[in-house]
């Protein structure tokens, strides 16, 4: 659809909390399939914001799926946060997810975004995947006037950060913020064999 110019936006006001719960429920099945630790933290959201909803929900479900695809032992962290815009009509929403997977070498950064870009680092070969989701991640980003950022260090861990800008629902300030301080979910202990 991003090809053939037929993405549209699709703005409406929307719930922050229902946003936040529906990633929360994909990291935490995601996340205990493989047995990793899945960690939340949100705050200074508003309860309603104006913007795509739907596609911001594709971001962090993308970064939360490469994160869980990419990591085979440790946890992976989602990171939701607002801070007001100097306008005072909106917040600076950032959407960041963070593994202890295996990183990505300095020389596959750089292309990272493309489409059909892949890390062909030695381990990679029986990871499913097209390559398409992190371009689709730039294209929807770079839509909603916001900013795409990648840190890594290869053997350590990812952390992958949008910012984009939303406006309050009712294009004022709002009052109160939903917060959630940390939220923290841990596989379940496994049996062993003797």
């Amino acid at each position: 659809k991003i090809e053939y110019g037929k993405f549209e936006l699709v703005e409406e006001v929307y719930i922050t909390e229902k946003l936040v719960q529906n990633l929360v429920q994909l990291g935490r099945e995601q996340t205990e399939k493989k047995g990793l630790s899945f960690a939340v933290e949100v705050a200074g959201l508003p309860p309603e914001l104006w913007g795509d909803s739907l596609h911001l929900r594709q971001i962090g479900a993308n970064f939360i799926s490469n994160a869980v695809k990419y990591t085979t032992n440790g946890s992976v962290k989602l990171i939701l946060t607002g801070e007001e815009l100097p306008d005072q009509k909106g917040i600076l929403l950032t959407i960041s997810v963070t593994d202890t997977g295996q990183g990505i070498s300095q020389d596959v950064l750089s292309t990272i975004f493309e489409a059909f870009a892949r890390g062909e680092e030695s381990g990679n070969s029986k990871i499913e995947g097209a390559g398409l989701g992190l371009a689709i991640v730039r294209e929807l980003t770079e839509r909603m006037g916001g900013q795409l950022s990648v840190a890594s260090e290869y053997g350590q861990g990812s952390t992958f950060t949008v910012e984009i800008p939303q406006r309050y629902a009712d294009g004022g300030a709002q009052g109160n913020d939903y917060t959630v301080r940390r939220m923290v979910s841990a596989p379940e202990p496994r049996p062993c064999e003797l």
